[in-house]
């Protein structure tokens, strides 16, 4: 039994800690009124993704499963209220537990560096208190109070920093509910895959969008909302189904049948002309520049002009919090930058896409520009852009975007690409491939996903009329039969300009029979000056295995693109799984004694990570005793508790699918 004196210091530090996040609470969003909201509960990310759920329920169901199991995700798109559910779970769940509310919305540029200089799950959990709780708790102080005081973390917006940070963020939180006792975490996020530790521990939830029956009845009980929703579009009552826009709408926000309308009307109406949104976008634009949805206000009054500025705070646009600032939306930001990004084609580049998706892991931005293009031309100029950069980004602009004038041709070539990686050898590419099929949801990408095999998929693409002059030559080449033998042509091809006739030809050179002078012409690719040339070129080599071809992959591990190594590893490791015992075995060894490389870049070693994880009935024999020496030694290349369970996680997972 503890000693009275102990039992009255528990109790007294577990009320000044309760004190503490009750202040918080009293600053997360409530609007009125309160919608029913409702939570898809899903076994895995295939059932969410296909909206297939094993129940559904309300708010308290939340905290329910997060109790029950330690850990939830919560998945949504934007506008979805996930940051206001998670705000309602606190407020139910100060009565019971002492709710901790994170929110990654308020990272800056400055957090990043720190972030990097963190080491294992304990520094950055001290961190994400600190940095992001709205009090200057620590891990310590949650620790010191009762420990029959149950506790839940509430972690808002993962999908505001970068994929690998995001990442990390996850791990250390797992680990921190891992060893802490009566600790539960619920974190939300967009609807995407996210690669966890231990997914036998997570729930897995989605913010399901509202009936229009529902939206009928709350806008018929309000006879204002009700005046102005007469005569409403099809298209504008579907917008209002996601809760922000509806919650718009009942303040006096305009009808809008996209995003984007949306957004403009909203400007338009509370703080800017259309020559203030032309100037307020190109600061809003620039502020990106850092990754955060935070920036300087002076910064931003600089650039858009301190009456834009201040015209945009008096509306509750943007909030001020010291010297710093943001938008009390993200979409608002989103759309702002949008306008730039479809006013000047010479930003449709890499850099500028990663920078405005936070590196492909928000792409709103993405979306609202593709519902403003108004020439299907452009619309198609646009998705070719994305394409060179990130075929995810190209799908995902398709299956949210509301108005795209995106021709049938052109979603017919990103769809098939789509369709073709469904067949891929690595689990996480056919598995992304297929997310992004279920989520566009059209008659055409429902057909990719039932077809039984790539050759069912190249019969439909082979009877489809297009309507394009460039069509039936991106038809015939994406159509080739497999195992054929390949041409000049298609060597040259590689390197044209034409984003969809160069990556389909580096696929489709995958499927074909290359001569050994045409592999070493491919080969010779790798020395283009254009770093995409390259990374196609390299994307062809991983299906050819041979000594000539490893080495040069290696030394591409060390190139300063950052797509060419990440299009080097997955290679390295594909060819491996296709080649020799021998050669693989080599492979693995090389990448060993090339550890640094690997772990200087994030995305080079998160594709690994991924890349290893073969189709198991397409894994060669003795792929874990290949692969283990190169995860043990990113075992050992680590300090903190964290990586290196990371790679005990992989080493594991190895066994386990593949055996010994």
């Amino acid at each position: 039994m503890s000693p009275p004196g102990r039992e009255v210091q528990l109790e007294t530090r577990t009320e000044e800690v309760r004190s503490q996040l009750a202040k918080r609470l009293e600053t997360l969003p409530d609007p009125q009124p309160a919608f029913d909201l409702q939570i898809g509960w899903s076994n895995d990310y295939d059932a969410l993704f296909e909206n297939r759920f094993i129940e559904t329920g309300e708010a308290p169901s939340l905290l329910d499963q997060a109790i029950k199991s330690g850990r939830v995700l919560l998945s949504g798109r934007g506008g979805g209220a996930k940051t206001v559910l998670l705000a309602r779970v606190a407020r139910i769940a100060v009565n019971k537990l002492l709710p901790v509310f994170l929110t990654l919305k308020e990272w800056t540029a400055a957090d990043t560096p720190s972030w990097k200089g963190l080491s294992g799950p304990h520094e950055r959990l001290s961190f994400l208190l600190e940095r992001f709780s709205g009090t200057k708790l620590l891990p310590r102080d949650l620790n010191a109070v009762d420990p029959a005081e149950p506790k839940i973390i509430l972690l808002d917006g993962l999908n505001e920093v970068d994929a690998r940070t995001g990442q990390q963020v996850l791990y250390a939180l797992d680990e921190y509910v891992r060893f802490s006792l009566n600790t539960s975490v619920i974190v939300c996020d967009r609807l995407v895959r996210r690669d966890l530790l231990r997914p036998e521990r997570w729930r897995l939830a989605l913010v399901l969008p509202m009936s229009l029956n529902q939206v009928n009845a709350i806008i018929a009980a309000d006879p204002t909302a009700a005046a102005r929703f007469q005569g409403a579009s099809e298209a504008e009552r579907s917008l209002l189904t996601t809760p922000y826009f509806l919650n718009a709408f009942l303040t006096g926000g305009p009808l809008a049948d996209t995003i984007a309308s949306q957004m403009h009307q909203y400007f338009l109406q509370h703080a800017l002309t259309q020559t203030d949104i032309t100037r307020a976008a190109g600061a809003a634009f620039a502020v990106y520049a850092d990754s955060t949805r935070t920036f300087s206000w002076q910064r931003f009054q600089e650039l858009a002009g301190q009456e834009i500025a201040n015209r945009l705070e008096a509306a509750g646009a943007i909030v001020i919090e010291n010297a710093l600032a943001h938008f009390d939306h993200h979409l608002k930001h989103d759309y702002l930058a949008s306008r730039i990004l479809i006013s000047d084609r010479t930003r449709w580049t890499p850099d500028v896409f990663a920078t405005l998706t936070f590196h492909a892991s928000s792409f709103e931005t993405i979306v609202m520009a593709m519902e403003q293009i108004e020439s299907s031309v452009l619309a198609d100029d646009l998705l070719r852009s994305l394409y060179d950069w990130n075929l995810y980004a190209a799908g995902y602009s398709i299956a949210e975007g509301r108005a795209s004038r995106v021709s049938p041709d052109m979603q017919t070539v990103i769809l098939a690409m789509f369709a073709e990686r469904r067949w891929d050898l690595v689990t996480a590419t056919a598995q992304r491939a297929a997310d992004t099929l279920r989520l566009i949801d059209s008659p055409t990408a429902v057909n990719f996903l039932q077809a039984q095999s790539l050759q069912a998929v190249l019969q439909e693409i082979r009877t489809m009329p297009g309507q394009s002059a460039w069509f039936p030559d991106w038809q015939r080449l994406f159509t080739r039969n497999t195992e054929a033998p390949a041409e000049e042509q298609d060597i040259l091809s590689l390197a044209t300009e034409d984003s969809v006739i160069g990556w389909t030809t580096a696929n489709v050179l995958r499927r074909l029979t290359l001569s050994d002078a045409q592999v070493a012409e491919v080969r010779a690719l790798v020395e283009s000056s254009n770093a995409t040339v390259q990374w196609r070129a390299v994307h062809v080599l991983g299906v050819h295995p041979s000594e000539g071809n490893k080495n040069r992959l290696l030394r591409c591990l060390a190139d300063d693109s950052t797509n060419v190594r990440f299009g080097a590893i997955r290679s390295l490791v594909e060819m491996a799984a296709r080649g020799s015992t021998d050669l693989a075995q080599q492979i693995f060894v090389d990448i060993t004694n090339r550890i640094k490389l690997l772990t200087a870049h994030s995305t080079t070693l998160a594709e690994f990570e991924r890349a290893i994880f073969v189709q198991p009935d397409r894994a060669p024999t003795g792929w874990t005793r290949s692969v283990s020496v190169a995860l043990i030694a990113l075992q050992r290349a680590y300090d903190g508790i964290e990586e290196r369970d990371r790679w005990d996680q992989a080493l594991s997972k190895m066994v386990n699918t593949y055996g010994l």
